[in-house]
């Protein structure tokens, strides 16, 4: 029961901060998000794939024309845009209600469709064998039970079904050499546990109660145990760590090879 109790408290606080701040929102100027123009859902896009640039070759090399495809935690809907845009036919599960209408909207907007629902991605409320591709990117560490999740978007993939799965690194640049040293050295670890640390970098850092789990490629392995596993990479690493006297010291193409050893997520690809 007090397990029980923890998981619901987790899912709470994702509900909580996610509602009030949509990832990815602190891109855009409006905090109306009952009224989000074009302009702003462009400003959005923009935004997540400057910074994230990589994640554009990562959307081509997904094989989504005329398929059934489903996207755990659609947030305020650029993922899913590309998603559609490539020529799937689009799904989506949330666990926070408010993000639905922005989602729709976001597609709406662009000419484009999905059957969107909220919902527990422990349970989905899919039958067995529907889906040919799954992506989900930087939710399932959230998620009480990730090896649950997993388990059930093995059930739902069709035999020979892809998933696409993102998550935060415990090997990563930022964590072992930014995160940690300054929990030490600011003091932190006298305020609060390194659970709780971890809870902070989720905008807009207030939240102490929110479950972020780190992975290895090695226990990703483990998880993934009842796929075929094509893939295991790194992505993601900030230009703005290598700076001396406010100057960048490492160009784009140096950057992009540390992120492909060190970088912030895990991307897991396999196979049912």
């Amino acid at each position: 029961m007090a397990e029980e109790r923890q998981d619901a408290c987790y899912k709470q606080a994702a509900k909580n901060n996610w509602s009030k701040n949509p990832c990815g929102s602190r891109n855009i100027k409006t905090r109306n998000f009952d009224n989000l123009t074009f302009e702003d859902f462009a400003q959005l896009d923009k935004a997540r794939y400057t910074y994230e640039y990589w994640m554009q070759e990562e959307f081509d090399n997904l094989d989504l024309k005329d398929k059934r495809v489903l996207e755990i935690g659609y947030g305020m809907g650029s993922d899913h845009l590309q998603l559609a845009m490539r020529g799937g036919t689009c799904y989506g599960i949330d666990l926070t209600p408010e993000n639905l209408p922005i989602c729709q909207k976001h597609l709406e907007l662009n000419g484009f469709s999905s059957k969107l629902c909220i919902g527990d991605a422990t349970e989905l409320p899919y039958e067995d064998n529907f889906f040919d591709v799954i992506y989900t990117f930087g939710v399932i560490h959230h998620i009480p039970k990730m090896e649950k999740v997993i388990n059930e978007i093995y059930r739902v993939l069709k035999p020979g079904g892809i998933v696409w799965c993102g998550v935060y690194n415990k090997n990563s640049w930022f964590y072992r050499c930014i995160l940690l040293p300054d929990f030490v050295f600011s003091g932190d670890f006298k305020r609060m546990n390194l659970k709780q640390r971890l809870s902070l970098i989720e905008y807009p850092h207030k939240n102490k109660n929110i479950l972020v789990t780190l992975t290895t490629k090695r226990e990703l392995r483990k998880l993934f145990y009842k796929y075929k596993v094509l893939d295991i990479k790194n992505r993601s690493i900030s230009r703005d760590y290598f700076k001396v006297n406010g100057k960048h010291i490492l160009n784009e193409e140096e950057v992009a090879f540390l992120g492909s050893k060190f970088g912030w997520y895990n991307i897991v690809i396999a196979q049912k």
